[in-house]
């Protein structure tokens, strides 16, 4: 296994991040030394993704790419599993609250995200992943989680994919707030008490609500001890971050 495993996390951590980056060393590239189709193409591309694209509520949804070999090997490598303890209605409608946010929302994106442990397959639900709206900017890469079912974490998207029955939006409920509280050794702190808007919109779909919750999210990256010098210099960046743009970048080393 471990010969396939490292490239799928090496996939995901490595090339999903950097695909943006690539994506404009590319186009730069092509755009100084390539001839005037190609300028084009890459053009109107970028017309389109950055302005005209509005196919964002889960039209592009692809069982076949949230099926994908490389996410069964990723969810093998930490191990990811998933477990359920109630039997839910494939026609009807349900928001699920996922906690806790994590570093980078691992579980949330492999078990829930992908079929990498059969949730398609347990729930008999088309289930679509919250993410930041930022990530539909991402060019290539937008494409991936397009067909993956994410959609933009907005009450607007919400709205579109609830209204179809067997339909379902997961949502890490603490976002970034919680992502900054991500600590290992078995703690977990949840923002939950000033999130409720999932909870309206829930009532205004006559959706079910269903709690998740991720044993472990917290322990698979190491981050700064809470209350350590380097915590609390980094914190006072994160939280300036997040009051800024609505998001923070993570700061941690390593996989347990």
């Amino acid at each position: 296994w471990a010969a396939q495993q490292l490239p799928s996390v090496s996939f995901t951590f490595f090339i999903l991040p950097l695909g943006p980056i690539l994506w404009w060393v590319v186009h730069g590239a092509l755009l100084w030394f390539g001839g005037r189709l190609a300028r084009a193409v890459l053009l109107a591309y970028t017309l389109w993704f950055m302005a005209l694209d509005r196919a964002l509520t889960g039209q592009r949804y692809s069982y076949a790419v949230r099926g994908w070999r490389v996410w069964r090997w990723l969810a093998a490598f930490f191990p990811i599993s998933l477990v359920t303890t109630a039997r839910l209605d494939p026609a009807a409608r349900y928001i699920f609250g996922y906690h806790p946010h994590g570093v980078v929302s691992l579980g949330a994106f492999v078990a829930i995200g992908t079929d990498a442990v059969g949730f398609s397959a347990r729930t008999g639900l088309r289930t679509h992943l919250c993410t930041l709206a930022v990530n539909f900017k991402m060019p290539f890469i937008r494409e991936l989680i397009l067909r993956l079912g994410i959609v933009p974490a907005s009450k607007e998207t919400i709205r579109a994919v609830l209204r179809r029955e067997g339909n379902a939006v997961a949502i890490v409920v603490g976002g970034a707030r919680e992502a900054l509280n991500a600590h290992g050794g078995g703690r977990y702190e949840l923002c939950l008490s000033t999130r409720k808007g999932f909870v309206r919109e829930a009532l205004r779909a006559k959706a079910q609500l269903v709690p998740v919750f991720a044993f472990g999210e917290n322990d698979v990256f190491t981050t700064p001890a809470p209350g350590s010098v380097l915590a609390r210099v980094l914190s006072a960046a994160q939280r300036a971050g997040l009051r800024l743009y609505g998001y923070s970048l993570p700061f941690f080393w390593g996989t347990l």
